[in-house]
């Protein structure tokens, strides 16, 4: 439906991959989201605790 889609479009804007596989009707699916490792570069500065 359209949150498959809404979630791979999501996904995709962050670098990753979604996939769905199933094995036919009355089997279930398997869904799995693959995304790229942070970079160190784009994590913010660590704060200090007062």
């Amino acid at each position: 439906g359209i949150g498959l889609t809404i979630s791979k479009a999501l996904v995709e804007a962050h670098g990753g991959s979604l996939t769905a596989t199933s094995p036919g009707p009355g089997h279930g699916a398997v869904f799995t989201i693959q995304l790229p490792p942070p970079q160190l570069a784009d994590l913010p500065p660590a704060r200090e605790a007062h």
